[in-house]
């Protein structure tokens, strides 16, 4: 520990001024980020691309520049660096290591995020757990990835290189993995619960490997390897797994069921009345290369004061007397009370099999939510404090538009639902995406917005708990797509 502590204050000692723009950058970013404004106009535009450019550009380069500084001052690779001809014990430079970037850059963005939250009329005390989440996801996903990058090349410009051609390398890969695997194909299905927690594992496991290797052996080329592969396999499956999936597959692992919910089925509704309308951005467009298929799925069997939701639905096509097509059909999260399911599928393929009676299999992940609790918000200004939601605030939009805003610590609620004197079940929840007491990023606030019509007099909010996931199938023997096409 006495070693720890003297290699920790030489690098202090050594990277001081460093030091000082590093805290004078995430104070500034903390108070830029704190009077950060939907409203669109011409002070807030340059406000919030500020924001933009020290959260996503500025201060991850300036933590790059310091983690090199602090992991060169003793480089791993080579074979003349001076210290290894002393007294150095490997578990004491690479603690020191962590604890530098842990003092230096976690802890002062910690206190930022607590300054930001104080500013936007929340306290950092409402989710203690989301503080001490969002502070060790940053480390483990931002820092250690930087540190292990470091350890595994021997200066600063050779460090930037490698990160800058892995990822262009990554982009292209990925690009060309688009056009050549497509979106809806049976890679991106065939998918276990384990797949939930791979994200992270793939991170964190060769980082961690890397800077054990490193520091306890020093197998630079080994390290190397690990570090491509994993980069690898993160262009190749970072992005073929359905999110609401995973999403449900970690919620299951995490969530002990709370009601009984062996009555519950879903149903294929084809005499079901239209969908309801919900309102759409005039900017959002279908791509021509999609067709938009919409099937009518109910969920009967559910406990009394509690409502179902799908996480994501996964349909597999298979024609009379043939083999199952091997594009899977992806239906996105349905909202309750919409019995509406929304599926797109490569227009190519649609135009081949639309007018074919086709056997559709449905694999259907749910979440049955419950506790409901509504409260009634002012129809304009703010900010205001909605409970269960975070602070509401009304702002203009373009071409007369007005715009709701909610705003909370870290994550958002589970389920919020904003419902409008105007078309009341038009309007989609805004679901939390993450089981986890913080989502990705740096920014600590997570923000929801809705459109508000113009006829609109009042608004209620509601908000409900998960209380069970579940899985269930169903079998359609006989449909045709171009039935259910818009």
């Amino acid at each position: 520990m006495r070693q720890t502590w003297h290699i920790f204050m030489k690098d202090a000692r050594r990277l001081r001024f460093e030091i000082v723009v590093i805290c004078a950058l995430t104070a500034v970013y903390a108070w830029l980020q704190g009077h950060w404004s939907p409203l669109y106009n011409r002070q807030t535009k340059l406000l919030n691309g500020a924001v933009d450019t020290l959260r996503f550009f500025v201060l991850p380069m300036a933590w790059w520049y310091l983690v090199s500084r602090t992991v060169y001052a003793e480089p791993i690779p080579g074979d003349r660096q001076f210290w290894i001809t002393r007294p150095y014990r490997r578990t004491s430079l690479l603690g020191a290591k962590l604890l530098f970037m842990m003092v230096f850059v976690s802890f002062p963005l910690m206190l930022a995020d607590c300054f930001i939250l104080t500013l936007k009329g929340l306290s950092p005390l409402e989710s203690p757990a989301g503080l001490l989440w969002h502070a060790l996801m940053v480390f483990a996903t931002i820092l250690l990835p930087m540190i292990a990058l470091a350890s595994i090349t021997d200066s600063f410009a050779t460090g930037t290189l490698v990160g800058l051609v892995i990822i262009a390398l990554l982009l292209g890969l990925d690009s060309i993995l688009r056009s050549s695997l497509g979106t809806y194909t049976e890679f991106r299905g065939k998918v276990d619960w384990i797949v939930a927690s791979m994200a992270v594992l793939v991170v964190l496991s060769p980082v961690l490997a890397i800077m054990i290797l490193q520091y306890r052996a020093r197998r630079t080329w080994v390290s190397r390897v690990i570090f491509v592969s994993a980069a690898a396999v993160l262009a190749l499956c970072g992005d073929r797994f359905p999110p609401g999936y995973t999403t449900w597959a970690l919620q299951t692992r995490l969530l002990r069921p709370r009601i009984d919910t062996s009555s519950i089925s879903a149903v294929f509704c084809p005499g079901s009345s239209p969908a309801p309308t919900v309102p759409r951005s005039r900017w959002i467009t279908m791509p021509p290369d999609l067709a938009r298929v919409t099937l009518p799925i109910r969920f009967y069997g559910l406990p009394s004061g509690t409502t179902a939701v799908g996480d994501v639905m996964l349909g597999e096509l298979t024609p009379p007397n043939g083999r199952p097509l091997k594009t899977l059909l992806w239906f996105g999260a349905s909202q309750d009370a919409m019995a509406w399911n929304d599926a797109f599928v490569e227009r190519s393929l649609f135009e081949q099999i639309k007018g074919r009676p086709m056997r559709l299999h449905l694999n259907v992940y749910l979440t049955v939510l419950g506790d409901a609790h509504t409260v009634s918000v002012p129809l304009g200004g703010g900010p205001y404090r909605v409970p269960g939601v975070g602070m509401c605030e009304f702002f203009p939009g373009g071409f007369g538009d007005t715009f709701l805003s909610c705003w909370a610590p870290f994550r958002q609620p589970p389920y919020v639902l904003p419902q409008f004197d105007i078309n009341p079940h038009g309007y989609r929840a805004r679901r939390e995406d993450t089981p986890f007491p913080a989502g990705g990023g740096i920014n600590p606030i997570a923000e929801s917005v809705w459109g508000v019509p113009k006829t609109a007099t009042t608004l209620t909010m509601t908000t409900m708990q998960p209380l069970a996931h579940l899985r269930r199938e169903l079998d359609i023997p006989n449909v045709r797509l171009a039935d259910f096409a818009n």
